[in-house]
Formats: structure tokens, C-alpha cells, sequence
């Protein structure tokens, strides 16, 4: 399959036994058994919110959606989504989970491959927000990251913006993590950069870039307005951590606090990469 269409559940492709499409079902409970990605959510969720402003009604592009763990803090807000992911398994989850937002027109689901979007895959439909979460383009090559940013700018609405999250190579607080759990292996892994990781069966590559290398591959492609620095001193929820609520409103603090110092750009687990629309 090349390009992007409409997702229907009664007419889509087959699922696989493996990859994205077998990690669906688990994926979707993670809001609400994990309070570690719910963590990383209300530290990225600020991010977002500052830049829409209580703005309603927005049209948003949920890019590599997944199972739409993130619709919900649309739809609560009154916002129309355009949902897209390239597992159909994903989706299926999403679509059965979001039922109601579909048929009422607040929801609308494309299935299609990063590295296939283009400004025609929504037909004339251009967004207000774009948002890509939890690390999707770390699954992408540099030539493609570009090429990827690219098209989110031409599909911005005058005055738009998108919050495009990077996984990097050096987490303080998963290398921490791991240290205190005697794994040194492990507390070192993600520095290489260029990882080989296998989910539910299926190997992929990760590209793991600082900040400094996504400024040389998007600055002039699409310059951001700001780079805010995401789970400095928070293992993500990957590493295996436990939260309880008073360590958690602890650790938030902290977080915003850190957000503040330069250093901390360098130390993260992620970034949010804030552009916007530009004439």
C-alpha cells in the first residue's frame, strides 16, 4: 500500500501477529494502568495546551496516532481530529474505542506510512495543530525526517502550529534508572544512537538524534520556535518505574523546573519541537 485513505475497520487489511498491529491492545490500556505514560502525557499535554491557548474547535492532525491514546484530551476540548497511523491494528483499536467521535464527525481515521504522507493525503484539509507523540520519528531515517517536517509545514493553517516530540540518545534519568538496578548495559544502550529494537517479534531501527543534530536536519526545513526538554530526570515509562501520586506531583515540579535550563536539552528522554506557521 502507497499514499493515505480513509480507514474503515469492515474494509481495511489484515492485521499481523507481530509489530505495532500485535502491541495495539496493550498499548491502549497504557492510560490507564501505567502512570508513568500518563506522566509523560501531562508533561507533554502542557506543551500542547500553551500553544493552542484555550483556543476551541481547532482542527487537529494526530500523526502516527496509534490507538488514539491522545484523542481524548481533543475531544474533551472540542476539537475535530484527523487520526492516522500505518497499523492497522492501531487503528482498529482506535476506531473501536472512539466510536462515538466517529460517527458524530469529530473523528476521521487515514491509514498510510510516514514516509508516504504528502500535502494531497487529506485532500484540501489543513490543521491548526499537528501533533506527533511518543517518539514515532525516531523510526525514520534523516532523509525522511526532513521530507516528513516538510509536509507538516505545508499542511499548517495560517497561524498554525506543530509539536513534534524526538526521542534522544542520552536519558539521564533512564541511565540513572538502570544503574540503580545494576543493569550498566542497559543504562548505556540508547547512546549508540542507532538502535535495533524488536517490537512484539518484529526488528525495526531506531534513530536516536541531540538536539543539536535535529537543528542541522530541521532548521531550515522547519525552524522551531522552541525545543522544550521532556522527562529530564523521569525514566520513561519503557524503563519499568512505578509512580505513586505524591512522588509523581514531586516529580512534576521538578520537571518544570528543570524545563528552564539550557542543559537540560541535552539530558531528556525527549523534546517537543515547536514550530510555527510561517508565511
Amino acid at each position: 500500500m502507497t499514499g493515505y485513505r480513509p480507514f474503515d475497520p469492515m474494509d481495511a487489511p489484515g492485521t499481523s501477529p507481530i509489530g505495532w498491529d500485535a502491541w495495539a491492545e496493550e498499548y491502549a490500556q497504557l492510560p490507564r494502568l501505567n502512570a508513568a505514560y500518563r506522566f509523560s502525557k501531562r508533561l507533554l499535554y502542557q506543551v500542547v495546551d500553551a500553544e493552542v491557548d484555550g483556543r476551541r474547535g481547532l482542527d487537529v492532525l494526530d500523526f502516527n496516532c496509534g490507538c488514539g491514546n491522545d484523542f481524548g484530551h481533543f475531544l474533551d476540548t472540542g476539537h475535530r481530529i484527523v487520526g492516522c497511523d500505518g497499523s492497522s491494528g492501531m487503528l482498529r483499536v482506535a476506531a473501536r474505542n472512539h466510536e462515538n467521535a466517529v460517527e458524530a464527525g469529530a473523528l476521521s481515521l487515514f491509514l498510510g506510512r510516514a514516509e508516504h504522507l504528502s500535502n494531497e493525503s487529506f485532500g484540501d484539509r489543513r490543521f491548526d495543530l499537528i501533533l506527533s507523540a511518543t517518539g514515532g520519528t525516531a523510526y525514520l531515517d534523516d532523509k525522511h525526517l526532513r521530507e516528513l517536517h516538510r509536509v507538516f509545514v505545508s499542511l499548517m493553517k495560517p497561524g498554525g502550529v506543530m509539536v513534534v516530540t524526538h526521542l534522544l540518545p542520552r536519558c539521564l534519568g533512564e541511565s540513572l534508572w538502570h544503574l540503580a538496578h545494576a543493569r550498566p548495559r542497559a543504562a548505556l544502550r540508547r547512546w549508540r544512537t542507532r538502535l535495533a529494537v524488536c517490537v512484539k517479534g518484529e526488528m525495526m531501527t531506531m534513530y536516536l538524534r541531540s538536539v543539536s543534530d535535529l537543528r542541522r536536519h530541521l532548521a531550515d526545513v522547519a525552524p522551531p520556535d522552541r525545543v522544550v526538554p521532556l522527562n529530564i530526570v523521569t525514566p520513561p515509562f519503557q524503563a519499568g518505574i512505578r509512580l505513586w501520586a505524591g512522588l509523581e506531583e514531586l516529580l512534576y515540579r521538578g520537571e518544570r523546573l528543570l524545563q528552564r535550563f539550557r542543559p537540560s536539552l541535552a539530558v531528556c528522554d525527549q523534546v517537543a519541537w515547536v514550530a510555527r506557521w510561517r508565511s
